[in-house]
């Protein structure tokens, strides 16, 4: 530039020092859009039952579970109630898991029970007299030690350990030997049995000696709470019992032996015990509690990172027993932390695949493929910023919101790297004209101006620069 003097030199010095004021060097942070972690969604671990005992010790590795009822299961279920003796032991002994071997001794147990009480009762005639007798004589015989966990018959026969469960089946059975049939009576978290005789019931708390008809006596009252931790459910409460046949009995069983693998964590094995409840008895309480069963396995699958085999498995499940809410809730929150996984270890297309795969089969909610979608552009842009710089990263937000619309997240992470590619233009600008390089400035601002041509930053910088070069 040519030396000027006079009026006109300081004119262009003001108009200098105005320019080197607006565009004073600005140092900016890349701030990049927060992105937000989606987190890995699990169902709580469930138990749905007090009394629970196994004595089996199962394969941990199994990662299988059995949705098909045991041929054992399926037998009885074919069987009219109430069960005969026979089948009625069999069954006891069989659902509790004791194997072929102790299965007969058991029953050669139970046959010298049966034989030694018909001995100790001949001389009683009376029904009444003889169903109370009984309870008597298993407390007198073979009960020892109330139990919570220990619900299985071989237990009861061996050691004299019992909870409700078994001591209600042992009585059962012992009534049927003589003649008389009991019903059970299940309560939210205990069983016992119901007598009815001359068109009147007596109720019979099986953990208790002074258990029969116990609305009558001092003693039970005493003594029952203090044994088992619950309490008594009398005849009035009808909404909070609910009367069972041999299955139901034989089912609470099986949901206990379900209830204690849930408690020691070894959800897939619990599978298949609640699988053969569900088969003697398929009422809504059941069904219930198989749905918490299959809902427990699959949070193991999504814990465990094995989403796929647990999708599989749900699906599984909804076809064996019917489509339910928690069951799509389950495969929802599997299908959820897969697509995130994908996404976290940067297996982007992949994860894309997936998304429109299962959003077209109907299985992904439109929310949810649409804030996967977003997290994704998000992720993208962010390593498009550091290896093409902010304005692909725009343009590439830009596209997102073009395909899902003007999204809040998406608008503001469009905007962070707007800002950055302006403030990268005004201070290349700055630097080109602290130099005295104005036609550098001029030439930076107009080639960021051709691929950002709305930024009126940009713009207002550029007529700066025009002025100045024009006076």
């Amino acid at each position: 530039m040519f030396p000027v003097s006079g009026k006109k030199a300081r004119i262009l010095l003001l108009a200098y020092v105005v320019l080197l004021w607006v565009f004073s060097q600005e140092s900016y942070s890349q701030e990049s859009y927060s992105q937000e972690s989606y987190s890995q969604e699990s169902y709580s671990q469930e138990s749905y039952s007090k009394e629970s005992y196994s004595k089996e010790s199962y394969s941990k590795g199994s990662i299988s579970p059995r949705l098909e009822p045991s041929s054992t299961a399926k037998r009885f279920a074919s069987l009219e109630e109430p069960l005969g003796l026979q089948d009625f032991i069999d069954a006891s002994l069989m659902f509790s898991i004791v194997g072929e071997k102790y299965a007969d001794r058991g029953r050669d147990k139970m046959k010298a029970l049966i034989e030694n009480l018909k001995t100790e009762t001949a001389s009683i005639s009376d029904p009444l007299s003889l169903a109370e007798e009984i309870l008597i004589y298993m407390h007198r015989t073979v009960l020892r030690v109330y139990r919570e966990q220990v619900t299985e018959l071989d237990a009861l026969l061996e050691k004299g350990e019992y909870n409700c469960v078994s001591s209600a089946v042992l009585y059962a059975i012992l009534c049927r030997s003589l003649g008389l049939t009991v019903k059970g009576v299940r309560t939210k978290d205990h069983a016992f049995c119901l007598l009815r005789l001359d068109n009147k019931s007596y109720d019979v708390e099986t953990t208790n000696i002074y258990g029969f008809n116990p609305g009558e006596k001092k003693e039970f009252f005493d003594q029952f709470g203090k044994i088992t931790g619950f309490s008594y459910v009398p005849p009035s409460h009808y909404g909070n019992r609910t009367e069972t046949g041999d299955l139901g009995l034989l089912a609470l069983i099986l949901q206990n032996r379900s209830s204690l693998l849930t408690r020691q964590g070894d959800y897939i094995e619990a599978v298949g015990p609640a699988v053969d409840a569900y088969t003697l008895v398929s009422d809504n309480d059941g069904f219930d509690k198989l749905m918490l069963v299959f809902v427990n396995a699959a949070s193991w699958y999504n814990v465990n990172n094995l989403y796929e085999m647990g999708i599989s498995f749900i699906d599984a499940a909804a076809t064996a027993y019917g489509r339910d809410a928690r069951l799509g809730k389950a495969k929802g929150d599997l299908l959820h932390n897969w697509i995130v996984q994908r996404i976290e270890t940067g297996d982007l297309n992949e994860a894309k695949r997936m998304i429109n795969r299962y959003f077209k089969s109907g299985n992904l909610p439109q929310t949810e493929q649409r804030d996967l979608l977003i997290y994704i552009y998000q992720i993208e842009a962010k390593a498009l910023a550091g290896d093409q710089g902010n304005l692909a990263a725009y343009s590439h937000i830009q596209a997102g919101v073009d395909e899902l619309g003007s999204d809040n997240r998406l608008l503001k992470s469009r905007g962070v790297y707007k800002y950055n590619f302006e403030v990268e233009v005004h201070n290349a600008a700055v630097t080109a004209y602290n130099a005295k390089d104005y036609v550098g400035a001029k030439r930076i601002l107009e080639a960021a101006l051709s691929k950002l041509s709305g930024s009126e930053r940009l713009k207002t910088d550029l007529e700066l620069v025009e002025k100045m070069l024009s006076e």
